[in-house]
């Protein structure tokens, strides 16, 4: 069991340790953007903003750990695991998408969050997936407009997380 445990612990943490080990310096990986898609556990508060979703987290207890203890939408009490991932790459947190206006919505390279409590696999009734799929499209192109080039696009979308 001992061993079992020693083999788990070295396996899990040696990709972790070997950049301290090397030394490699970890701002060498630059991540421009996280475009998150997702259900539940990443909704940063757009099912406040669908009419059609009956899961809403607007009030409280959820948000009371997160920024200022106002309930945001977000189905935790504070952040969501992209918001540690934007965090660990400096990066600020993902907005959801239907919290911007659509003048922000045509600046948003630093990435947004698409999760949603009503999106699902079967996507049933409302579609909601499809929904933030286009709304993806839309800033796609915003994206593609404002770096002015197909190469700095493909290179942004490239080193973005999703």
């Amino acid at each position: 069991m001992a061993f079992t445990c020693l083999g788990f612990i070295v396996l899990f943490f040696l990709p972790f340790s070997s950049s301290c080990i090397l030394g490699l310096n970890h701002s060498v990986i630059t991540i421009p953007a996280i475009y998150a898609f997702g259900d539940s556990s990443i909704d940063a508060g757009n099912n406040k903003f669908l009419h059609h979703a009956t899961a809403k987290f607007d009030f409280s207890p959820y948000g009371i750990d997160f920024l200022g203890g106002i309930p945001t939408g977000r189905t935790t009490n504070g952040k969501t695991v992209v918001d540690f991932i934007a965090k660990s790459v400096a990066l600020p947190f993902p907005p959801s998408i239907l919290s911007l206006s659509k003048a922000q919505r045509k600046s948003t390279l630093t990435g947004v969050n698409y999760g949603s409590s009503a999106s699902g696999i079967h996507d049933m009734p409302h579609k909601t997936t499809k929904i933030f799929i286009k709304l993806f499209k839309k800033t796609q192109k915003s994206i593609k407009r404002e770096l002015e080039s197909t190469r700095s696009f493909a290179l942004h979308m490239s080193h973005s997380q999703f």
